[in-house]
């Protein structure tokens, strides 16, 4: 995006919320910035501070516009035990615009979301427009309390099951569920850093057990972790982007967070810590993690999650980026002989 084509986005979503907001006072535009997937802007309002964010690149034709607003929606308003139902028939979810600056919807463990568009008929990409949280995020607050609240809002989240696995949304409104070993896909997490894994690692991998039929189902965030998780200036823990979120197996919403707990002080980069993840967990429900955690398919889906990490760490590194806090691909390599015992 050009200069000229941010200035006049700016000044468009300026004059946009300053004719939304109850009252009509100054809206300023104190930061912005873009990349080629999105672009997000901070104002400041009568209303408070404000997060405005864009889809710059086109989705998919299987998936929603603003997954974030989407979400925020679904776990506001659907009822426990209903997903397919409530999105089958609730057609505006995926074709929208909502504004209510006096009742802005809110969700568990979420930011208020004022405003979002996913028609294109008031900007050409979709957008929403959510409260801006003033705080770190949960990565550099490690306090068993927040990781606590953490767990908690992620229990909540889970409440939305899926007797059946889909690849994405509109699958779900359409009727059309796939198979649930396209969740499991070791083989070709493995076929990816092969050359990095020693012998020993190889063969425990490729002898880990699992059944599909025995995924449990349903809404998860699958980027769960310090980024995307801020502690309020009230100590209160929200949860601001579920841009990755759809339909999944809960297991694979503990990962990020048990190894990237937080960012270590002197290196800058995201390690466990087995206490905090244990408040975490505490929070969620120790008896539910212990029961998801002894299944088959959580070791097997744990240790999917490293390898494809495992690849990603390994292509920046060999491009010579090395992205802060993320660790570096031996990490992967260590933590997966340390979860199969080898």
């Amino acid at each position: 995006m050009n200069l000229m084509d941010r200035k006049l986005q700016e000044e468009f979503f300026q004059d946009y919320l300053y004719n939304l907001i109850p009252q009509k006072s100054r809206v300023r535009l104190s930061a912005s910035s873009y990349d080629e997937e999105w672009s997000a802007m901070r104002y400041e309002t009568a209303a408070g501070p404000l997060v405005l964010r864009i889809n710059e690149s086109d989705k998919p034709e299987e998936d929603v516009a603003h997954r974030t607003a989407f979400v925020a929606r679904l776990l506001s308003e659907c009822p426990e035990g209903a997903a397919e139902e409530y999105i089958r028939k609730t057609k505006s979810l995926f074709d929208e615009t909502f504004a209510d600056f006096d009742a802005p919807l809110s969700c568990p463990g979420g930011a208020e979301i004022y405003a979002w568009d996913s028609t294109g008929k008031i900007w050409p990409r979709p957008f929403y427009i959510r409260r801006w949280m003033e705080g770190p995020n949960l990565a550099a607050a490690p306090k068993r309390r927040y990781f606590r609240q953490a767990g908690l809002a992620l229990r909540r989240f889970h409440r939305l099951k899926f007797p059946k696995y889909y690849a994405g949304f509109k699958a779900v409104a359409q009727g059309k569920p796939a198979k649930t070993a396209d969740i499991f896909k070791l083989d070709a997490a493995i076929s990816a850093v092969e050359a990095q894994l020693p012998l020993v690692l190889l063969h425990a991998l490729q002898k880990l057990p699992h059944d599909a039929n025995a995924a449990e189902t349903g809404l998860v965030s699958k980027n769960f972790f310090g980024n995307n998780i801020m502690v309020d200036n009230l100590g209160r823990v929200r949860v601001t982007d579920w841009e990755k979120a759809g339909i999944g197996d809960f297991s694979q919403d503990f990962f990020p967070l048990k190894y990237w707990t937080l960012v270590h002080a002197r290196s800058g980069w995201y390690v466990p810590d087995a206490e905090l993840f244990s408040a975490f967990c505490e929070g969620y429900g120790l008896e539910e993690c212990r029961r998801l955690a002894a299944r088959p398919e959580h070791l097997y889906l744990e240790a999917q999650w490293l390898l494809r990490r495992l690849g990603a760490a390994a292509r920046r590194w060999a491009d010579g980026r090395v992205q802060e806090p993320y660790p570096e691909p031996d990490f992967y390599v260590h933590c997966l002989k340390k979860l199969l015992g080898v």
